[in-house]
């Protein structure tokens, strides 16, 4: 079953806006883990990330215009087998359609699984990445976004 869901912004901080929604779905929305993009302390890249507490969100950036890797197979490990709780995993359209090949394969489940996906202005190569976020990686999301909307 597919669900849309309208997001409120305020200040024109998407990021924001969606971990705000993220903390509500782990916090009481009935969600025990999210896999999630993640702004690593010690590194300019953003990854995967598996978050099972609500407060332990900051630095989760689904918009981030790199992906080192893809999401759907991290994805399709955790959802192999039955875990016995709900889980949202939050992935680029193309980890999308990725993760529902692997499921046809027979190397995912989604019966546990809230797939959450937006849509995708693009990437960087790593390294081009790297280089256009500088010392503030967090802040490249918001510039990127700035130029894709002009």
């Amino acid at each position: 079953m597919n669900s849309t869901y309208r997001l409120d912004v305020e200040g024109g901080d998407i990021v924001a806006a969606l971990r705000r929604l993220f903390q509500n779905l782990l916090g009481g929305g009935g969600l025990q883990a999210l896999l999630a993009p993640m702004h690593l302390p010690m590194k300019s890249m953003v990854m995967p990330t598996l978050i099972t507490q609500a407060d332990r969100l900051e630095g989760v950036d689904p918009l981030a215009p790199c992906f080192p890797m893809n999401a759907a197979r991290i994805a399709s490990r955790l959802a192999r087998k039955p875990m016995g709780a709900r889980w949202a995993a939050v992935l680029r359209p193309c980890e999308v359609r990725a993760l529902v090949e692997l499921v046809k394969l027979k190397q995912a489940r989604l019966e546990e699984v809230i797939l959450i996906s937006a849509d995708c202005l693009g990437a960087f190569q790593n390294k081009d990445y790297i280089a256009f976020a500088g010392s503030d990686p967090p802040a490249a999301t918001a510039r990127f976004l700035r130029q894709a909307a002009a």
